[in-house]
């Protein structure tokens, strides 16, 4: 088998590009066998060159050789899959691997493109995160993807969404590295700052609930509000109006904004009344789809802000009143009391 490859490389390289079956063909094989051949220090280069063969395959975009592209970018999902520990062969290449898809992120095609980063970020995230520039040039070429492909869904509304959330998904997998958040969560928030833009200026932008559990899990792993999460916690309202008072996923971010954000509430008494009217009106959502579990999250909150932040007299007046209505309102015993507990 080795000696079939070593004879037949210079058919499978340029200049002499094979048949596009051919080198899909190849990349399927290639899937099976290529850990476990070329072990030889001699054969290190042509291990190199099948590999290498591998990663130019992935970045394919013209029409006719997709399919090369779909087999190659699945074999070395297979390759790098996080689930199965891949071999410590391919820990030294990562970052040169890595480089090389970076350059292909701007016109990928491949449906399984963005899931093949993911992997490698997941398999060898330390060995990574050992030079940083690779992180940071990755989030670059994704984020000018998103922009881009955001733009196109702008302009046809009709557009299909699968690349973008493609692109989004392999984003929140790297920045929601935990070395990531703590090491160098200040520099990914500017890089964030175009695509957090649209949560401001665009009600149906798609990610809106992303960025949320992304805020409660950089909260809640860093114990801090950063200055940009409390800058976006101030969008909250309009959020909290077009889901007809329910909390959803604003339930996560509040909780960690709470904890974690005592002193900001308490040099900002327009935010804290905010929150305090959020939580009153989510006693009675607006929305249809609405049920007790709603009603039970907003009590939560105003119990956790009542237990954390320093209520004002001035409020508390709306608040009791708001809470006695509710109960009164109530004709389910359980619903009754659960309230009553909060």
């Amino acid at each position: 088998m080795e000696l079939k490859l070593h004879v037949n490389s210079p058919l499978y390289f340029p200049p002499k590009i094979p048949l596009a079956l051919i080198q899909s063909r190849l990349c399927l094989f290639l899937g099976f066998y290529l850990i476990h051949i070329f072990k030889g220090n001699e054969q290190q280069q042509l291990f190199e060159l099948y590999l290498g063969f591998l990663i130019q395959c992935a970045g394919l975009t013209n029409s006719s050789v997709q399919a090369v592209a779909e087999q190659a970018c699945n074999t070395l999902c297979l390759l790098f899959n996080s689930n199965k520990k891949p071999s410590k062969r391919l820990t030294p290449y990562t970052n040169k691997i890595l480089t090389d898809l970076i350059s292909f992120i701007k016109d990928a095609k491949a449906t399984q493109f963005f899931e093949l980063i993911i992997q490698i970020v997941k398999s060898f995230e330390d060995e990574i995160l050992k030079d940083n520039e690779i992180p940071f040039k990755i989030l670059h070429a994704l984020i000018d993807r998103a922009e881009a492909e955001y733009l196109l869904i702008k302009a046809d509304r009709e557009a299909s969404l699968f690349t973008l959330d493609k692109v989004w998904n392999t984003i929140q997998s790297i920045i929601q590295l935990k070395d990531m958040i703590l090491r160098y969560q200040d520099s990914i928030e500017k890089m964030l700052v175009p695509l957090f833009y649209h949560l401001e200026n665009d009600t149906n932008f798609p990610y809106e609930d992303n960025i949320l559990d992304y805020m409660a899990v950089v909260i809640k792993t860093r114990s801090e509000v950063t200055p940009l999460f409390w800058q976006l916690s101030k969008l909250f309202p309009r959020i909290f109006e077009k889901q007809k008072a329910e909390l959803m996923h604003l339930f996560a971010p509040l909780n960690q904004l709470i904890i974690h954000g005592v002193q900001l509430f308490q040099n900002d008494l327009e935010a804290l009344n905010m929150i305090i009217n959020m939580f009153i009106l989510g006693l009675n959502p607006k929305s249809p789809k609405a049920n007790s579990a709603s009603v039970s999250e907003a009590a939560l909150m105003l119990q956790l802000a009542i237990q954390y932040l320093t209520i004002p007299d001035i409020m508390w007046e709306s608040i009791l009143v708001a809470c006695f209505n509710k109960l009164e309102s109530l004709s389910d015993k359980n619903s009754r009391r659960f309230l009553k507990a909060r």
